[in-house]
Order: C-alpha cells, then structure tokens, then sequence
C-alpha cells in the first residue's frame, strides 16, 4: 500500500489544487464585480448633477418673467386678404 510519505504528498497536492481553484474562482468573482463598482461610482456624481441642473432649471422658471411676444396686426382687413 501507499506509505506515509506518499500519503502526505497525495494529501498536499488535493489541498493545492483546491487552493488553485478557490484562488481561480475568486479572482473571477472579482473581475466580475468591478464594473458594478465602477457604475456606481460614476453613477453618484452624475445623478448629483442632473438632480442640481434640474433645481436650477425650476428655479429658473419660476424667476423667468412672462412676456407678451409681440404680434403682427394687420390695420385693415384687405391687408389680411392679400
């Protein structure tokens, strides 16, 4: 049968290929979650901004005084059918 020594050495490999593969599985985990990250950081400022442009936007409104554009009026009626 296998000895001690080998026994260990079969023991150590197993182990080392589970650490290879739980290594493997976290570095894809990783680079997965990275442009999720990366979304919500650019993600805030953006937002942060749009929701300042549309505040400025309504205050503007409400500060914007209405005006009457000017209308063209004709002085007579046969000026309005020519």
């Amino acid at each position: 049968m296998w000895g001690d020594i080998e026994l260990r050495a079969d023991y150590a490999r197993q182990q080392y290929r589970e650490y290879l593969a739980a290594a493997e599985h976290d570095r894809l985990a990783l680079s997965l979650k990275r442009p999720l990250a990366l979304s919500r950081v650019i993600a805030r400022p953006v937002g942060h901004v749009l929701f300042q442009l549309g505040s400025w936007l309504l205050r503007y409104g409400r500060n914007e005084p209405t005006t009457l554009l000017p209308t063209y009026r004709p002085s007579a009626r046969s000026v309005k059918l020519n």
